[in-house]
Order: C-alpha cells, then sequence, then structure tokens
C-alpha cells in the first residue's frame, strides 16, 4: 500500500499497441468511436487439430510477417514499439532513458512455433530416445533466455541501454498493474527519479489457447467475436483473447519539474491484495477486492465521492463480473461512479490488460473524457448500476480521480487510482 511520501509520481508519457491501433491516440479515439476488437482464429495443433477461438490480434504493420503462434517474436517487437512510443510522448530520446528503472513484464512465457517439437535425448544407458519436448535446432540460442517471465524487460533495457534496476512481477491477469505500483514504489522510495514501466502479451498460441477453451471463459457463443465479449450485459459469456503492449513514464515530480514536463495524470495511490477462494475463483461478496480499493483510497486520503470513475478488470466472465460489481457496491453504496471495461472494445490482453489500460485512463485523466462500454444491450442487475455505453465527459465536480482495478488467477488483486495535473503541481 502507498504511503505519503515527498516523492510525487508523475505519469507524463504514456503508450500503446492494440488490435485497435498502432498508438495509444489510435486505440483511444477507436474507443470513443465505439468500434470493437475480434475476429475468429483457427490455430493449428499437432496431430492435425484445429483449435477456434475468437481472438483480437494486433494486425497492423508493426507484426507484419510475424505468425500467430510466434510469440516470441511479436511480444519483443511490440514491447520495444511501446518503450520507444513512452519515451517519445514524454518528449524524451534514448539518451534520457540512461538511468531509468525498467519494469516490464508478461503473465506467460513466451514461445515460438518451435515448441513443441521432437527432440533426441538420451537415456541413462546411453541409447537414444524421442521426447515431444523442443526443438532443439538453430533458432533456440539459449532457452532460458525465451522462457523466462522478465525477458522483455532485460530486452528493453538491453535495446536502450539503461543503468537502473530491471523490474518485472508476475501476477496473472494483474501483472501489468502490479508491475506499475513496483515501479511507482521504487520511485517513492527515493531509488530514483525516472521509471518506464508497462506489459506486453501475445499468447495467441494454440497451446495457451486450448487452456482457456478448456476452463470455458472464452465467448464462444456468438457469430461475430467483435461483439462477443459483453461485460455486465446478461448475455455475457466470457472473453475474447487481446494482444498488445502498453507503457508508461514514470517520474518523481521533482525531476519532471526540473526539465518542465507535464503530466499525463499524478499517481495519487496504490494497492495490492490477494483472494484466497481459488485459482480461478473471486470472493461471491467481493470482499477483498473491497479492502483493496478501501486502502487505495485510504492511502490517497481521497473519499470514495471523489471517483469520476472506475475502470474494472470487466473480463465479461459470469463471476468476475458479479464479484467486482460486488466489491464496487461495498465501497460506493448503492449509487458508484460510473464503471467501465475497456475489455469491450480491446479484448481481455491478459497480463498486458493492466499497462494498456492504465494508459488509456491516464488519457481519459489527460482529456476529461469517459469511455464507454461496448457490446453492453441488456445490462445485469447483478452488475450493479452505472455502466455508460456512450463517452461522457468527467465534469467539473469535485470527483476528479480515476479507480484503475485489475484481477488475476490465483487471487492477486490490484487497484491504482490517479488525478489529473493541478496548478499547484507547477509551483
Amino acid at each position: 500500500m502507498s504511503q505519503p511520501h515527498e516523492h510525487e509520481v508523475w505519469i507524463t508519457g504514456a503508450a500503446a499497441v492494440t488490435a485497435l491501433g498502432e498508438t495509444l491516440d489510435a486505440t483511444w479515439n477507436a474507443i470513443l468511436a465505439g468500434r470493437t476488437a475480434g475476429q475468429w482464429l483457427e490455430l493449428p495443433m499437432p496431430g492435425c487439430q484445429v483449435v477456434r477461438i475468437p481472438g483480437a490480434p494486433v494486425g497492423n504493420g508493426l507484426l507484419k510477417g510475424i505468425p500467430l503462434v510466434s510469440s516470441c517474436q511479436r511480444a519483443d517487437r511490440m514491447a520495444l514499439e511501446v518503450a520507444q512510443q513512452a519515451l517519445t510522448s514524454a518528449h524524451m530520446v534514448r539518451a534520457d532513458a540512461a538511468e531509468a528503472a525498467v519494469a516490464f513484464c508478461s503473465s506467460k512465457p513466451a514461445i515460438g512455433p518451435w515448441f513443441p517439437g521432437p527432440v533426441k535425448g538420451r537415456r541413462s544407458g546411453g541409447q537414444e530416445s524421442e521426447k515431444s519436448v523442443i526443438e532443439n535446432d538453430d533458432r533456440v540460442s539459449n532457452l532460458l533466455e525465451v522462457l523466462v517471465p522478465q525477458r522483455t524487460a532485460v530486452l528493453i533495457a538491453d535495446v536502450l541501454d539503461t543503468r537502473g534496476p530491471v523490474l518485472s512481477s508476475v501476477a496473472a491477469c494483474s501483472s501489468g498493474l502490479h508491475t506499475l505500483i513496483r515501479a511507482v514504489q521504487w520511485l517513492q522510495d527515493g531509488c530514483g527519479s525516472l521509471a518506464l514501466a508497462g506489459s506486453v502479451e501475445s499468447c495467441l498460441n494454440p497451446f495457451f489457447m486450448a487452456a482457456f477453451r478448456q476452463m470455458r471463459v472464452l465467448a464462444v457463443g456468438r457469430d461475430d467475436p467483435a461483439a462477443a465479449c459483453r461485460p455486465f450485459d446478461r448475455e455475457r459469456s466470457g472473453f475474447v483473447i487481446g494482444e498488445g503492449a502498453g507503457a508508461l513514464v514514470l517520474e518523481t515530480a521533482r525531476r519532471a519539474r526540473g526539465r518542465d514536463a507535464r503530466p499525463l495524470a499524478v499517481v495519487a495511490g496504490y494497492s495490492r491484495g490477494t483472494d484466497p477462494t481459488g485459482l480461478t475463483e473471486l470472493d461471491p461478496a467481493g470482499r477483498p477486492m473491497a479492502s483493496t480499493i478501501r486502502r487505495c483510497l485510504s492511502a490517497a486520503a481521497v473519499p470514495a465521492n471523489r471517483v469520476a470513475w472506475i475502470k474494472a478488470h470487466g473480463t465479461g466472465t459470469l463471476r468476475n463480473d458479479q464479484s467486482e460489481a460486488a466489491a464496487i457496491a461495498c465501497v460506493f453504496g448503492e449509487h458508484p461512479p460510473p464503471v467501465v471495461s475497456l475489455k469491450s472494445h480491446l479484448g481481455h490482453t491478459l497480463g498486458a490488460s493492466g499497462a494498456i489500460e492504465t494508459a488509456l485512463a491516464a488519457r481519459s485523466v489527460e482529456t476529461g473524457v469517459i469511455p464507454g462500454c461496448a457490446n453492453l444491450a441488456c445490462p445485469d442487475p447483478a452488475c450493479g448500476p452505472n455502466h455508460p455505453v456512450t463517452p461522457t465527459p468527467i465534469g467539473d465536480g469535485p470527483a476528479k480521480y480515476v479507480l484503475c482495478l485489475s484481477a488475476g488467477f490465483g487471487g492477486h488483486l490490484a487497484a491504482l487510482l490517479m488525478r489529473p495535473r493541478q496548478d499547484a503541481d507547477f509551483q
């Protein structure tokens, strides 16, 4: 949980690559226009089997020629792209990031089209045996380098030639927000003044997709995948698997003022928690998430009525939506601020969702606009009220804060609160 500290953290740059756009601006404008991403993907499995799933891959020129199953190559390309875009957004060049901490993550290991394949091993008696594990050829120079969770963080630090620490948190679908919080803590603790934080996910691979399908969390019951992810709707059936990356430049206010930077948003507070209900379950009453939200607001000394809108985790699964709605009702009562799920537009980008959606929330703080929920036709009363379907202004009242929520398998919970910049920030 965050504590009052002299090192206030500003978000001075933000970037995203998603199925709706190759930049944060393109994605934001597509969301405001009500666009949604999704298509049917047929992914080949060994043995001539095919997994058919609703997916939202990044389809712009950035990944041209790289097949969906090449998770490692696609993730690397997107991670490096958003890192550079975030620095540009913050009016920095690569040399300016020399002392930065790099906090970047994925929730899944990066694999490629070579996985699995036959590899010859040796039995204890010296005889050869074939195992369907990983093809042992020149394309995989170092298996550990490919599969370790912090590979994108190390790659970004190497390409940018940074000298700060490399930070990475793996917390399932809340990995992105957990890693952002870790970077904020590093700055608040006085360990440095600049961090590049974000997350990436590219796992439109038949092995991961078969697992999600087996868990019955995918929205497979509709003809149009772009309309299939329906958070808070009575007819919701699950999510569309998305792909993408997001990154933010975080600076101490002192450093940002020193270079006359203007924040997109200011980090006001954060909290992390755990829901021990089960590996893939959440407390139906939402008590652990409600506690996480309360600690976040308390750390920022912000009352609930100052929150302008809530960026929900909002996966579109029956249990997640109802549990999250129950948590929100515990904290905000029967009349909460607007609650929006960006996954209705982008699909569920899994470990990247925390960074992508926080970058979009920062754009909301900067512009004073609340995005709408897509695909919401029949609101479920069990999911609570106030889910706008079209963009609305934040308004001129005292409610200016935006609350970002994330949850992940294993009970990982996170909340982060942002506010707009004020005249006092520059004095």
